[in-house]
């Protein structure tokens, strides 16, 4: 992990390569790809935690949405209050919506592990999912900010 500005004042993880499309699940949360797709703070504190996503929805109508999950207790950052709504496609080509960069503030007693989730809103969520290839990537990283 890259860690950029003064001491722990900021990070942001390298993904590491192109890791493809991740299919956003229907109906339910799931992790992306917990080794790339993950902020870790090294210390209690209040943190920024940003991602700039890059969502394909192809051959669909529908919406993803985004949420964060403490890896130290399995629970949803702010619980429904935190959900981010992604890129929706509605019944024809004139009917869209984006939101494609996110923040959620988060406070630490010590080190820990958040991971990106996402829930496709659609049965055909093959056609909902991050995408990284040569065109671009996601990308998270993290502020402390107290």
């Amino acid at each position: 992990m890259a860690l950029l500005g003064g001491g722990y004042s900021w990070s942001m993880p390298i993904i590491g390569g192109y890791v493809g499309n991740i299919t956003s699940t229907y109906g339910s949360w799931a992790s992306y790809n917990t080794t790339h797709y993950r902020w870790q703070v090294p210390a209690a504190g209040t943190y920024m935690l940003i991602a700039h996503l890059r969502v394909r929805v192809w051959g669909s109508t529908g919406f993803t949405k985004f949420r964060v999950l403490r890896a130290s207790d399995s629970n949803a950052v702010g619980g429904t209050d935190d959900v981010k709504m992604g890129f929706e496609q509605n019944n024809n080509a004139s009917q869209v919506n984006a939101q494609l960069a996110y923040r959620w503030d988060v406070t630490c007693t010590g080190a820990d592990t958040f991971y990106l989730q996402g829930q496709a809103m659609v049965t055909d969520s093959a056609n909902h999912s991050l995408q990284c290839d040569a065109n671009g990537r996601p990308e998270l990283f993290w502020e402390r900010i107290n």
